[in-house]
């Protein structure tokens, strides 16, 4: 049966038609020996037909840079035509703007019809590096190479092919490295749009590369390494100090590293700033690392030093390069122990460089380069070889045995021979080992090499140790660490092989490692170094650390992460202790148990078992219950100033909703009070959902009264009534309150739903119905109380003429008649608005008022009459008094009499005092004065509140007499001080009072 059978690829040659090159490698067919020999000859009887065939060649010209289309996507248009057509596409060398079909004459138009459509399908468009960089010091190409090196691995770019959907192809490494030819870049896809957004941003990209980005440092390749560090550590630090990036050569000897600047900085000094820092940083890294030196053998010399010794010897110095280097590479190997940089004859040219300049007889020389007693004893091994093959042509063959430990030959052998087949490889020479005896055949210096190879790997495998712990599983974690990275640093201290038993399935043969042992294997001195340490840390471990367990049921884990999360990230925060939770396993059974494991400190411990053993209890004693209610009743649910708020409570899509009622039946279960504990206690669906359930989870006693008061409080909504009453709109106001504060206590207190209809501003209000909605005996009791509440506010109208509204309203009499009487008086607008304040009216002469810059003239006093207006409004006011019925006819007396009163009032007086700062003693102690006089002249006064000398008049309303009789009592008034004597009583604070 054949396994498998690899055909290589054969899509492009390095001749052109008809002289094909060879393809990358042979035909391999894979299997047992009798099958493969069968599809041998069936692959041979099939060359022979094609051959006899003979396949007819055409070219197509497809145009400069489009060859690339070609080759793009794994050469997917070569197989696509391949397939559709049965022809093959060949890809000629580079500057050859053609591909080659073959195949049978019949379908290679077809297949000249399939290239061309496809062709047709690709946009391509080119970008010429080498023009963008003319100007660049150290040559366009030179710089172009870096460039193209660089970018076409950034995220960048290959960020441009895939949003584009274009495929950027670059020059072969051939012509990319080519000082004389240019560096184009194509850009390829389907559509032109793409294509050309596409080669934008690769301008701006491969643009932004100016030369002042770029420069150089050499630095000795076997140094390389430590710029590097492990894992590219050195590199990435670099360009996080500094943001210059490495671009190492490809060729593993050439000195010169590119370093490419990709800050954000557009400033020339500090990006020159930045690369020094960079080559400063490099320079710090190879800083006393192995000196590397460089010496160049004269094989000629050496061999003409040779003669001068033995007669009849020949000088063939290029020769004994050959010699020297053996049968791919076997020999030189072989006298190179310490691997340093062996170059015969003239350096070769670095990728992208010119070729050094040779001096005279460089092709006889072998250039070594490496630490100093590595090149010394290298150089000394090839003197040496010449000297003992001087005058062979070829080193002799020669064989050899080699003893060994019988124990270690399958380690000497290798998996199936891997050892000594590497050692065939790299020095030439045939080992033949079996139980202790061996021989090793091949040339001298390689048989030599050869056995110290094997001489070593006998030394380490007798010095090797495989030594056994037994330490408690517990504590292994300890020993791995976080991560690994415990065991990682004793393996790399100790060079050992650390080993933790795995999980073995039981059906597995062989032997097994015990759970509680642990492997060292390496050299006898570190294996033992390792133990000492493991078994120190663990000890010491098991001195220092206390564990302790927790069972609890399967079930809790889930509660207890969902309602004692923060609560247990405290405990990890605070102690030192290490907490392990096993994770839910929601198909576990009902009454299935899970461990918690803790372990650290004994304190710690202590205090973490107690925490988490009440956290598992409550857990243990928590239940979940759901319960279908319908929609229209959660609002009852949730009660009076209910809110819905916009915290997302987990993926039922449940929201938090707090109301009154319900922190009611919560707190009364016995629940929380706190709003977060609440929420997470009891969940309803979100606004937006169609489901009806309502989830409780907490404590089994306190879910189950809360499940019992909300089934009791939806029976009662199921038999609910509806009552309309009919109130006056103007006594809504007294069922509403402030902000509804008096419609929510009513409607706390009976549980019930209370809907007053909206009044809106400038409206009159019409619809009298209030509804109260609640269970029966709730509504009967609420619509009693609300009827109460109105009876009791019953009071009785007194129409008051409207022209004569204000003049009686205003300057307190509502408050005089309610301290006086216990009477209360509002006024019913009927949701009109209120009647505007009659204009006062202005003294006809206005031009004599006096001024307060005018001189103070003690006798100087301004005193008009004026008759008021006969233009008075229609109707009356409806006043409303609410009290007993005898105080309210004690009340409408003093109305009657001011309303008497304010009909006398026809004329208007204005008085100026030449000094306003006197006008207080017109007002007197607490308004006294100015009631005295209100009573002896039966006038409505009005004091100006501003008397600091703004001019402003006294006014007086009444009949013509009184106000005669008001003036004089006011002018003895100010001129007797405050009517004790005293002047000028700074304590009297400044007010207006009409009467």
């Amino acid at each position: 049966m054949v396994d498998k059978v690899i055909v290589p690829d054969f899509f492009t040659t390095s001749s052109p038609p008809p002289s094909f090159s060879d393809p990358s490698g042979p035909i391999q067919i894979i299997g047992e020996k009798s099958a493969v020999e069968e599809v041998v000859g069936q692959i041979k009887t099939k060359i022979n037909t094609l051959e006899a065939s003979n396949y007819p060649i055409r070219g197509i010209d497809v145009g400069p840079f489009r060859v690339q289309i070609f080759t793009k996507d794994n050469n997917q248009i070569i197989n696509e035509v391949f397939v559709e057509t049965g022809c093959a596409t060949i890809i000629p060398p580079d500057g050859i703007n053609k591909v080659y079909i073959i195949g049978p004459s019949a379908r290679i138009p077809e297949a000249m019809n399939a290239v061309s459509q496809k062709l047709e399908e690709n946009k391509i468009l080119t970008l010429d590096l080498c023009k963008a960089f003319a100007n660049a010091p150290n040559g366009a190409k030179a710089h172009a190479i870096d460039v193209v090196r660089h970018a076409r691995e950034t995220t960048a770019v290959k960020d441009i092919e895939k949003e584009c959907d274009v495929d950027l192809t670059y020059p072969s490494p051939e012509v990319l490295h080519s000082l004389h030819k240019s560096c184009f870049i194509s850009i390829i896809g389907k559509s032109k749009e793409y294509v050309e957004a596409a080669t934008k941003r690769v301008k701006e990209i491969f643009g932004g590369y100016t030369p002042n980005r770029v420069a150089h440092i050499q630095v000795e390749p076997l140094h390389f390494k430590y710029i590097t560090g492990k894992d590219g550590k050195g590199s990435k630090k670099i360009a996080a100090s500094t943001s210059v990036e490495l671009l190492f050569p490809e060729d593993t000897e050439d000195d010169q590293i590119a370093l490419i600047y990709e800050g954000q900085s557009t400033d020339a000094t500090e990006i020159s700033e930045a690369l020094e820092k960079a080559k400063g940083e490099i320079n710090e890294l190879v800083k006393g690392q192995a000196e590397i030196v460089k010496k160049v053998l004269d094989v000629l010399q050496e061999l003409v030093q040779i003669a001068c010794r033995t007669a009849g010897s020949t000088l063939t110095g290029p020769r004994e390069h050959e010699k020297i280097r053996g049968e791919r590479g076997t020999i030189i190997n072989a006298l190179n122990p310490s691997s340093v940089f062996v170059q015969f004859g003239a350096s070769k040219a670095r990728l992208g460089r010119l070729a050094p300049e040779a001096s005279e007889n460089i092709e006889n020389t072998i250039t070594l380069r490496g630490p100093p007693s590595n090149v010394a004893a290298t150089a000394a091994n090839i003197k040496q070889f010449l000297i003992d093959t001087q005058g062979k042509a070829t080193p002799d063959i020669v064989s050899e045995p080699f003893d060994y430990p019988k124990q270690f030959s399958g380690s000497l052998i290798g998996s199936k021979g891997a050892n000594i087949n590497k050692l065939r490889e790299d020095l030439g020479v045939d080992i033949k080992l079996s139980e202790g005896s061996g021989e090793i055949r091949g040339v001298k210096v390689c048989i030599d090499a050869a056995r110290r190879k094997l001489n070593t790997q006998i030394k380490e495998l007798e010095d090797k140790a495989v030594i056994p712990i037994k330490i408690p599983q517990q504590f292994h974690s300890i020993i791995i660490g976080s991560e690994g990275s415990t065991v990682r640093r004793l393996e790399e201290r100790y060079n050992v092989r650390i080993n933790f038993p795995k999980a073995v399935k039981s059906d597995e043969d062989g032997p097994r490692q015990a759970p509680d042992e642990i492997i060292i294997r390496g050299s006898k001195k570190g294996a033992e170094e390792a133990r000492q340490e493991i078994t120190d840390l663990w000890k010491y471990e098991a001195e220092n650390a206390h564990t302790a367990t927790i069972t609890v049921l399967s079930r809790s884990v889930g509660y207890m992460f969902k309602n004692a999360s923060k609560d247990i990230k405290q405990l990890r925060d605070e102690s030192s202790a290490r907490i392990s939770i096993p994770q839910e396993d929601k198909n576990a059974d009902f009454e299935s148990t899970v461990e918690i494991r803790i372990r650290g400190k004994k304190q710690d411990v202590v205090h973490a078992q107690m925490v988490l053993s009440r956290i598992a209890k409550n857990a243990e004693d928590t239940t979940a219950r759901t319960i279908n209610v319908d929609k229209k009743y959660h609002r009852s649910l949730i009660g009076p100033g209910g809110m819905l708020t916009s915290r997302h409570l987990g993926p039922e899509n449940c929201w938090e909703l707090l109301g009154h009622t319900l922190r009611d039946i919560v707190v009364k279960a016995g629940g929380p009070d706190d709003r977060a504990a609440l929420a997470r206690l009891v969940r309803f669906p979100n606004q937006g959902s169609d489901s009806n359930e309502i989830s409780v989870q907490g404590s089994t006693a306190i879910v189950d009264k809360i499940i019992e008061s909300i089934e009791r409080i939806v029976a009662e909504k199921e038999n609910q009534v509806t009552e309309v009453i009919s109130v006056a709109p103007e006594k809504h106001r007294m069922l509403i309150g402030r902000e509804g504060s008096i419609r929510r206590e009513l409607e706390a207190k009976f549980t019930v739903m209370i809907d007053i209809p909206r009044q809106r501003p400038g409206q009159p209000q019409t619809s009298p119905d209030i509804s109260i909605t609640g269970v029966p005996t709730a509504v009967e009791e609420a619509k009693a109380h609300i009827l109460e509440m109105i009876k009791e506010s019953e009071g009785e109208i007194l129409e008051i003429p409207r022209h004569l509204h204000h003049a009686i309203a205003d300057g307190g009499f509502f408050k005089q008649l309610q301290k006086e009487f216990k009477v209360k008086v509002t006024v019913d607008h009927n949701g009109l608005p209120r009647l505007p304040k009659p204009e006062d009216p202005k003294p006809k002469a206005m031009q004599d008022l006096p001024l307060i810059t005018d001189e103070a003239d003690e006798e100087k006093v301004f005193w008009e009459i004026v008759e008021n207006s006969n233009a008075c409004e229609e109707g009356t006011y409806p006043w409303i008094l609410r009290g007993k019925p005898e105080h309210i006819a004690m009340a409408k007396v003093e109305i009657e009499k001011a309303i008497a009163t304010a009909e006398k009032q026809s004329y208007t007086g204005f008085l100026i005092l030449p000094d306003p700062r006197k006008y207080r003693f017109v007002v007197g102690p607490g308004g006294s004065t100015l009631e005295r006089i209100r009573k002896e002249t039966g006038c409505r006064i009005t004091v100006p509140r501003n008397q600091s000398g703004s001019g402003e008049a006294i006014t007086l309303c009444g009949d013509k007499a009184g106000l005669e009789k008001a003036k004089y009592a006011i002018l003895e008034v100010v001129s007797n001080g405050d009517g004790r004597g005293r002047e000028g009583l700074s304590w009297i604070m400044p007010f207006s009072l009409r009467l």
